[in-house]
This record gives structure tokens, sequence and C-alpha cells, in this order.
């Protein structure tokens, strides 16, 4: 007789892998901004909160912090503070705070960020100081991705050498592989006719061209709402 010969039983071989990386907007589906939404900027950002998106129920329950009279260089040591030079717009439990204290605070809840920063004092900065900046939120927001605006034409604004700067630090994340980083041409959609009458700021029009712009960013790129 022949006896049976009994294979050894194998075990499924298994291979862990990482869970997909998620992008987002930041946007829920009635088009406001959820919590884990932080908007950083100066008065344009500002504007935008204060002159649209509250009136239009849009702000939803996004972190802001906006100070009329900054650059890229006020993120570290400028606080928000109440007053009537250089007025702030922010959360009012951020009050006292530095836009880095708000980002050392809430940065592992944040998921979508969105900077625009360059209409003022720009002889002081330059590519590598976005760069630098952007390095620092990828850190204390792990789970952020990060959109980076074009600023819009204004007068005595040098929106086309800050416009390169910020075309030229988003370059880097595309050479250097990291997709977490979004550019958004804010410019382009903003458009030329847009601004109040001193030319700076933008008008109602110009803020809801900003917000479109950001609605049409999110579904080109498939971003998660």
């Amino acid at each position: 007789t022949t006896e049976a010969v009994t294979e050894p039983a194998t075990q499924p071989t298994t291979i862990p892998t990482e869970p997909p990386v998620v992008y987002h907007s930041g946007l829920r589906e009635d088009g406001s901004f959820d919590e884990g939404t932080w908007f950083i900027g100066d008065s344009m950002t500002c504007i935008l909160i204060t002159d649209y998106l509250m009136p239009n129920n849009l702000i939803g329950d996004a972190n802001y912090t906006g100070k009329y009279g900054t650059q890229i260089t006020a993120f570290a040591d400028t606080a928000m503070q109440y007053n009537s030079y250089n007025p702030c717009v922010f959360n009012p439990e951020f009050e006292g705070m530095t836009y880095k204290e708000v980002g050392d605070m809430i940065g592992e809840e944040v998921t979508a960020i969105y900077l625009m920063w360059g209409t003022n004092y720009t002889w002081n900065a330059y590519a590598d100081m976005y760069i630098g900046l952007v390095d620092h939120l990828l850190k204390i927001c792990p789970n952020a991705t990060i959109h980076l605006q074009l600023i819009p034409r204004g007068y005595k604004i040098r929106y086309e050498t800050v416009n390169g700067w910020i075309q030229e630090a988003y370059q880097h994340y595309v050479d250097e592989g990291e997709a977490r980083v979004f550019l958004i041409d804010t410019f382009t959609a903003i458009g030329e006719k847009n601004h109040d009458e001193g030319g700076i700021h933008l008008n109602y029009q110009g803020n809801e061209n900003w917000y479109n712009a950001i609605l049409a960013h999110a579904e080109e790129n498939n971003l998660v709402q």
C-alpha cells in the first residue's frame, strides 16, 4: 500500500502596506470649511474672511490667523491682538498668540492650510523663506495638505517678483517629491479689476473669485472634502 503524503499547511503571505496619503481641501459639502482648516496670511486673508467667508456662512469651523501689514517673517514673533493699527482677524482662543504658537497648539489636528503672504515689505523676502516656512508647517502639521496661493495684482505690490518666489518654492517640493504641497493660481483667478478704491485690497468680486478658485482647485485635484 502507498501511504498518503500530507503536505504541510502553508500560511498566506501578507505584505504590510502603508495607508494611502490623503490630500485635504478642508471643504465641507456645503462649501464651508471644517475644523481641520487653517488660513494664514496678511490683510488679504483678513478681508477674505471678514468680507466674504463670514457674511456668506462659509468660514465654518476653520482656524484663521491674519494680520494687516505683516509679511512672511511675522510667523514666529507677531501676536494676534485687537487694535486699530494693523488689525488682526483670528479665532478668539488665539488672542495674544503668534502664528507659530497657534501652529504648535493645533498642528496635529490641521488637515488643510491655505497660505497667502507676500503683499507687504517684500524687499525683505525671498524664495528660501517660503521654503523654510513650509518645511516648518510640514513638520508641526504632519497630517496637513498645504495650499500655497499666488498673490493678486495690486498698487505698489511686487506681485510678479513675489509670485516668482512662491512658484520657485512650490517647484522645490515637486522636485523633492513632497506631494502634500499644492499651488493655487489665485493670481489668474482673482483677475485684474477686482480691487477696492485704494487698489491694494480686493473687493467683493475679487474675494468671490478667490473662494471659487479654492473650490475649483479642490475639484480638479480630487481633494477630500
